[in-house]
């Protein structure tokens, strides 16, 4: 809470948000860690890679996003944000509720702030692997090849999902690369006497980050940002399933990729 405005809203620094149970390790749940906002309920268009939220009462696309300074809107509607970051990217994220400044511009929603990692002072890195074996998840559903009644009533589940960083620093230059990789198999029953079988969907998700600092003298420095946010889900939303075979089957995909380039003065 800031003492000189009606401002209210939360700040997360790189540790905090490193501490919290993240559901998927995706940043656009983080907003959900204050009351002021909740899961919409409508999630619209297939936003594998994000999650939607409203806050206050106002609409899901009232959110206003800023990544380093920058507009990180979704032009398209303001969904959402536009193309997500790792974890391992994000230094800090203030999420204001109301009362913020005219800065952020129009919006009747929330306003998220997103500041980007740099290097560190040492090369440093690390690598991390989930993976799930599809029964795990399945052998509690209670479905089977001949009882489905949707493609959301899967018979397995397997998970997997990895996240790389790698953090260097030079005399007058730094790097940060990160990158995640989410893919996952569902099994849907077909119950269809026509042709009655499990049609396997998967799903592959990759979210890539790179920012490259250079530093022109005591007093300025400029940086380039690359991300880059990327799905394709062979049954989405378990539209195969049940009493409706493959040939009714579509594949989603979606990409965005981002670049910045900004000059700051110390």
């Amino acid at each position: 809470m800031r003492t000189d405005g009606p401002q209210l809203g939360d700040r997360l620094d790189a540790q905090q948000m490193e501490e919290t149970p993240l559901l998927n390790r995706r940043i656009t749940y983080l907003p959900l860690l204050n009351a002021a906002n909740r899961q919409a309920i409508n999630q619209g268009d297939v936003f594998m890679n994000e999650d939607m939220f409203t806050t206050n009462g106002a609409g899901r696309r009232q959110t206003w996003f800023e990544i380093d300074g920058a507009n990180g809107n979704d032009s398209w509607g303001r969904q959402t944000l536009f193309g997500n970051l790792p974890l391992d990217a994000v230094q800090e994220m203030t999420i204001l509720n109301n009362g913020f400044s005219a800065e952020y511009g129009a919006s009747t929603g929330s306003a998220v702030n997103i500041i980007t990692k740099s290097g560190g002072s040492q090369y440093h890195g690390d690598v991390l692997e989930l993976w799930r074996p599809s029964a795990l998840a399945a052998a509690l559903s209670g479905f089977n090849s001949a009882n489905g009644a949707s493609g959301n009533d899967i018979v397995n589940d397997a998970l997997g999902r990895a996240h790389c960083r790698c953090r260097a620093f030079g005399i007058e230059d730094a790097l940060l690369v990160a990158g995640e990789n989410s893919r996952e198999t569902k099994g849907s029953p077909i119950i269809s006497p026509l042709d009655p079988t499990v049609f396997e969907g998967a799903y592959h998700g990759w979210l890539a980050f790179l920012r490259l600092d250079h530093q022109i003298n005591d007093k300025n420095n400029i940086f380039y940002r690359f991300n880059a946010d990327m799905f394709e889900d062979t049954n989405p939303n378990g539209i195969v399933g049940g009493n409706s075979l493959p040939t009714v089957d579509r594949i989603s995909t979606a990409g965005r990729i981002r670049t910045k380039s900004a000059r700051q003065r110390c």
